[in-house]
């Protein structure tokens, strides 16, 4: 289990997913000048170099923890290489409906100060759902990998 590529991959991913809670998505500043950071927990306004939590996202918070996790769970199916492809499969598609979620609710924030999604409102944070996709695309390649050294191994008896 160690020793194969897939599992770096599949560590990765789950870090970086969770690195989510570390870095804000985006900010967006209002007519008044007030900064405010949209983070994993919630809306946090910045008012003199402190945070002020506005509004928390509780389901948001909890969806990514089982995102998070989900890739270790499936490291630990290591067994069942069928069912760990099927699994990654599953983990990509939730992967990206979690960043079409964090986009829409980055459009609806920024847009209830009357802006629009630029690249100047996107922080840190907006850089993990594309780098989770890679990991988890390389996990999937060594899983095949193996598939297909195990199937040429089972050939040669």
């Amino acid at each position: 289990m160690i020793q194969r590529i897939q599992t770096l991959w599949l560590f990765l991913a789950s870090l970086t997913l969770l690195l989510l809670f570390v870095f804000p998505y985006a900010h967006y500043s209002d007519s008044m000048g007030i900064t405010y950071n949209l983070k994993i927990t919630g809306l946090y306004k910045m008012v003199a170099s402190d945070s002020i939590v506005v509004s928390s996202f509780i389901l948001q918070t909890i969806t990514t923890v089982i995102l998070g996790l989900f890739p270790l769970y499936i490291l630990i199916s290591y067994k069942v290489r069928k069912k760990q492809i099927q699994f990654i499969y599953i983990m990509l598609a939730l992967t990206l409906l979690f960043g079409t979620w964090l986009y829409f609710l980055t459009k609806s924030a920024i847009g209830s100060v009357n802006q629009q999604i630029g690249i100047g409102n996107l922080d840190l944070g907006t850089l993990v759902i594309p780098v989770t996709l890679i990991f988890l695309f390389l996990a999937l390649k060594g899983v095949f990998n193996d598939e297909k050294l195990i199937k040429s191994a089972d050939r040669l008896r």
